[in-house]
């Protein structure tokens, strides 16, 4: 199932995402920041919107296998935020 939708970004997914975790997904990929970036939001606000994620599935879904893609590989300099949990 694929919960994305296009032009979204990290606000989008923490507003959606108890429809997620109550589906308590075996595996989650999480593919998101790049349209953040492309809107001018904070670095700051981006990595903070992604820990909530990350930290929120974790506690909520700890069956699931977390697989987190960067969006590093693009265009744009900064899409290598380091996000520490």
């Amino acid at each position: 199932m694929s919960s994305g939708i296009n032009a979204d970004n990290t606000t989008g997914v923490l507003n959606r995402l108890d429809d997620i975790i109550l589906r308590q997904p075996s595996k989650l990929f999480i593919l998101i920041g790049i349209n953040d970036i492309a809107s001018n939001i904070p670095d700051a606000d981006i990595a903070d919107n992604y820990r909530k994620i990350i930290m929120r599935v974790k506690a909520e879904s700890p069956g699931s296998i977390n697989h987190y893609l960067s969006a590093k590989h693009t265009a744009c300099e900064q899409c290598s935020i380091r996000i520490s949990i």
